[in-house]
């Protein structure tokens, strides 16, 4: 028996949920409601409330912020749905197949003198005094240390007619971005879950993972490693303010055992197709009912110079610093 099963593309796939929010949902939902195949219903209509204000409201308590989420995902669920079972249906979209750690001392002088080093050096450029920035390359007036593929490169930099490379340090994941404060390097870097030896530590193979690597370059021909965490999500923007680091992360919390994607027996009549997507819906609603607040909340981990995980997942936040939108948008 041949089944039907998703190309993985994910720029159309976001595409398609941007069209949904940006124009086409009205249009979707009236002919969704002369459909009966369709996986959308009146109350999918209810939870999309296009005329209500998308305003961010905090969460009255983590049973509130639970059950906002849960609508807000079941949302996005059926709308992802009902667009896969159409494009199943016109027979596209598918293919066949048989903080900082401890780092609390004083920064580097940008002043020293002439037989030590050079007089003045420049820093990462800023758009805040005092809040300093991420960036591929940093200095402290006698070292350079650059990301370089996977890994971070020290160079000694200073006197100029000796310039060389004084050590490597492999990065786990891959590194985008570096903050330097005193003798402390941490490291951005990205990856999946399945690729930082996350799975299992209750992540799926494919959430994304963003880890901050500490490193102590007081010595640097011998960097150490200091500290790794791993933070769930994509990172979007980091500053750094004296020693504390503040990220802003993305997540997409997708449970397991969600898709929409269902397998199709092919060839398949309308009939047996709307009849797998409906299946399909109920077995996605079922899981997310059954989910808890641990299974969204944004996490942590701690993990050890291989990447493994030192224990269970830390909570991020708190229910009460949590802010949802009041609709879906």
């Amino acid at each position: 028996m041949l089944t039907r099963h998703p190309q993985r593309r994910l720029a159309p796939r976001a595409l398609t949920v941007a069209i949904f929010v940006g124009a086409g949902c009205l249009a979707l939902l009236t002919a969704c409601a002369e459909d009966p195949g369709s996986v959308l219903d009146s109350q999918t209509a209810a939870l999309l409330a296009w005329d209500a204000p998308a305003t961010m409201t905090p969460a009255a308590s983590c049973d509130d912020a639970h059950d906002r989420f849960k609508r807000l995902l079941t949302t996005q669920m059926l709308l992802d749905l009902e667009s896969s079972r159409r494009a199943t249906l016109e027979g596209g979209g598918q293919i066949m197949e048989a903080q900082a750690g401890d780092a609390n001392a004083a920064p580097t002088s940008t002043s020293t003198s002439d037989s030590a080093g050079p007089t003045t050096y420049t820093d990462t450029n800023v758009q805040v005094e005092g809040v300093d920035e991420a960036d591929i390359v940093k200095t402290d007036g006698l070292h350079l240390y650059a990301i370089m593929g996977q890994e971070v490169v020290v160079v000694r930099a200073w006197p100029p007619q000796d310039v060389a490379e004084a050590s490597r340090v492999p990065i786990l994941g891959w590194p985008s971005a570096l903050h330097r404060y005193g003798d402390r390097l941490v490291v951005l870097s990205s990856g999946y879950a399945q690729d930082l030896n996350l799975t299992g530590a209750g992540m799926s193979d494919w959430d994304s993972v963003t880890m901050a690597t500490i490193i102590d370059v007081s010595t640097p021909e011998a960097p150490r490693f200091v500290a790794r965490h791993a933070l769930e999500g994509w990172s979007v923007a980091t500053r750094r303010v004296g020693s504390k680091i503040h990220l802003v992360q993305n997540t997409a919390p997708w449970p397991d055992g969600v898709t929409t994607w269902p397998e199709v027996p092919w060839p398949a009549t309308d009939a047996q197709i709307n009849q797998a997507y409906h299946r399909q819906k109920a077995r996605n609603l079922a899981r997310i009912d059954a989910m808890t607040a641990q299974d969204w909340m944004p996490k942590r981990w701690s993990l050890d110079e291989s990447g493994t995980a030192d224990g269970p997942a830390e909570t991020l936040t708190a229910c009460g610093d949590i802010v949802l939108p009041a609709v879906y948008s």
